[in-house]
């Protein structure tokens, strides 16, 4: 079992996000993402909700306002 408790779990990926530039939400969402699809046979459509997660993060209002 897993001895680490939610707030280390949340301290560490505070701390590995910080460390690598990214953003905690997006790795939740990424995360929750899996976590859907862990116990599905054929994981059908995960590749495009890990994308679409990741693109949506992508989309800052800056860039979409230099986009239009």
């Amino acid at each position: 079992m897993n001895n680490v408790s939610k707030s280390d779990q949340g301290e560490l990926l505070q701390e590995l996000c910080r460390k690598h530039g990214l953003e905690p939400k997006v790795v939740e969402e990424l995360i929750k993402i899996e976590k859907q699809c862990q116990h599905m046979e054929r994981r059908l459509g995960i590749s495009d909700a890990l994308k679409r997660c990741i693109l949506d993060s992508l989309k800052t209002p800056e860039r979409v306002s230099d986009e239009r």
